[in-house]
């Protein structure tokens, strides 16, 4: 494996335009939510399975996304703007034990909206942690997402923690439990990643650029704004 060049990584247009991303809004329902436009790239996985931390490495930042501090409470979808038709979306945590029932259905009921709702939702990049199977809520989000078609990128994270062998064992693992549940290929990918290593930042990024330039592809409306004022003779 070829060691990861932070440097030139940085100097890439994807890595200078992840770099941009800043806050705008939290929202608990689509009530809250900004305007449907452009492409908009969420993050799922568990509580504390480390998407505050990835959110931050990706974009050079350390602040950008918080951890809670009480894991699986907090229920609000957090939104960042890299531009006006550009947005990485956190959503809520799931998947810790001590957590209500009704947070629980609240968390259900979010995501399956955002899910089903949003007509930016490009790309999800799903979080799972190297040292356990899928089960429990990560089936339900797995046939939520295949069932409204959105292209997902699971990243098998937390694999400093084991060996390479362990780690490859690890990915093939998750792709025969993949193949067994008859998931399409062509609209979920593996790979694994290290927020601390740094392995695997690279082909993440990859991704959500080829998510991200379908920006060009949309026939988004002429806003007011973005119209060139009349030439008078």
């Amino acid at each position: 494996m070829s060691r990861f060049d932070e440097k030139a990584w940085a100097q890439s247009d994807i890595a200078k335009l992840l770099k941009k991303a800043t806050f705008i809004t939290s929202a608990a329902d689509p009530k809250g939510y900004p305007e449907d436009k452009g492409v908009e790239i969420g993050f799922a996985g568990r509580s504390n399975v480390g998407k505050s931390t990835c959110l931050n490495a990706i974009t050079q930042q350390t602040r950008l996304a918080h951890a809670s501090k009480t894991p699986g409470r907090t229920q609000l979808i957090n939104f960042f703007e890299l531009s006006p038709l550009q947005k990485l979306i956190d959503l809520p945590g799931y998947g810790y034990a001590k957590v209500p029932p009704e947070v629980k259905k609240k968390w259900a009921k979010n995501i399956e909206a955002y899910l089903t709702e949003r007509d930016s939702l490009a790309g999800m990049v799903w979080l799972v942690d190297s040292r356990r199977e899928l089960n429990g809520e990560d089936l339900i989000l797995l046939n939520w997402l295949v069932s409204e078609q959105i292209e997902t990128q699971i990243l098998l994270c937390k694999i400093d923690k084991l060996s390479r062998n362990q780690g490859q064992q690890a990915l093939h693992k998750l792709n025969k439990q993949l193949k067994e549940l008859n998931v399409p290929r062509d609209l979920v990918s593996t790979q694994v990643y290290s927020s601390t290593s740094k392995e695997g930042l690279v082909k993440l990024t990859n991704r959500l650029a080829e998510w991200f330039a379908r920006v060009e592809e949309l026939d988004l409306p002429v806003t007011p704004q973005d119209e060139e004022p009349d030439e008078h003779i």
